[in-house]
């Protein structure tokens, strides 16, 4: 009886087995990729900081003058693009850049509330993270150029420190959450070629916050191998935003912008 159900249930099991096969590979050919890109971005910093406390407004402090943080920054920069129809697809994406800078100070500077004098060699080390989540729309799907949407949130961390060897240290960080919105366009140049521009952005007026951000690169891809391929282009983020006290006075300000050409390579599944 048992060995007469084994029988039963095989013979049930195998046309089943034949077409989820069937189904799988059908589905999947068909199915739009999944793309990992991994990169390294050479990035410089340039701008004003300017990061007070509750007892004590701060400094207008130079980036590249006057802290002397190091022109140029090798830092992770990775995208995954999961496509969900042949329109629609997820895009996250994750950057980190880490500046440091070591210099004796022109002028006394307040930072965090702690004074830091002039003559005196002081550390700084400012460090960005963004992460992000976007929904894209191909709203124009051509032979040679395709045109998308992007519509999402991201998230972006700032952290400053300075420090010298008189035991002055502060330290300030922020956490800021912003929707953003903006467009990619992709070019095919040749069967293997193709270029990406790409720009998304915010805009933020809330409260004692107001200001602006852009994140925006170019890139050009060559598929050397069947779900492989290299990519190389220039990446830009810049952000201007002021955060005001009780007064409505001006206690924290960014104005800076972070550049540079970026390399690496993608897999598409």
């Amino acid at each position: 009886m048992k060995r007469g159900l084994l029988v039963i249930a095989m013979l049930f099991l195998v046309p089943c087995v034949g077409f989820a096969q069937d189904w799988w590979e059908d589905d999947f050919e068909d199915y739009p990729p999944i793309t990992l890109e991994l990169n390294a971005w050479v990035s410089e910093i340039e701008g004003i900081m300017q990061w007070g406390s509750a007892s004590a407004p701060g400094s207008e402090i130079d980036l590249r003058e006057g802290a002397m943080l190091d022109t140029q920054a090798v830092t992770p920069y990775i995208r995954l693009n999961i496509g969900m129809s042949d329109h629609w697809d997820v895009r996250l994406s994750f950057w980190h850049t880490r500046h440091n800078g070591s210099t004796s100070l022109a002028e006394t500077e307040s930072f965090g509330g702690v004074s830091f004098p002039a003559g005196v060699e002081t550390e700084t080390e400012l460090t960005v993270d963004s992460y992000s989540v976007l929904l894209g729309y191909k709203f124009i799907d051509g032979e040679q150029l395709d045109f998308t949407a992007l519509f999402g949130g991201g998230v972006y961390r700032v952290t400053m420190e300075m420090s010298n060897a008189q035991d002055a240290l502060a330290e300030q960080n922020t956490l800021i959450p912003t929707p953003l919105a903006g467009i990619e366009m992709t070019v095919e140049l040749a069967d293997t070629l193709a270029l990406r521009a790409q720009v998304v952005g915010m805009a933020l007026n809330v409260n004692d916050a107001s200001g602006q951000a852009v994140d925006a690169e170019a890139a050009l891809t060559w598929t050397f191998y069947e779900g492989l391929y290299i990519t190389g282009g220039y990446k830009l983020f810049r952000a201007d935003v002021e955060f005001e006290n009780n007064m409505n006075e001006i206690q924290e300000r960014a104005d800076f912008e972070i550049k540079g050409p970026f390399f690496g390579l993608g897999l598409i599944f």
